[in-house]
């Protein structure tokens, strides 16, 4: 059995209402194959949909028996998983 290769899949700008939903169907089709590292250091808006998809993302991930890492997730992303007490969507991090 081989192991599949991890897809990086790259956020950058704001990530709210208007165009986070444009993060989940790249993050779905990956997840269906292989380990995906979500890398948002670029994201300058951690919006409330933008913490919709990620919890999308680890159920999908969780679904298809694939990790979910979450890299550069120091700055804005954090901070707002801290204010809405969901930072346990970053312990996917490695």
């Amino acid at each position: 059995m081989t192991c599949p290769l991890e897809v990086t899949v790259t956020a950058s700008g704001p990530l709210d209402a208007m165009n986070a939903w444009m993060l989940s169907e790249p993050l779905r089709a990956a997840l269906e194959r292989s380990p995906v590292v979500l890398d948002v250091s670029g994201v300058s808006l951690f919006g409330a949909a933008a913490v919709h998809v990620l919890e999308d993302a680890r159920r999908d991930a969780e679904r298809h028996g694939h990790a979910l890492r979450v890299l550069g997730s120091d700055g804005e992303a954090r901070r707002v998983l801290r204010l809405v007490q969901r930072e346990d969507l970053l312990a996917l991090a490695a």
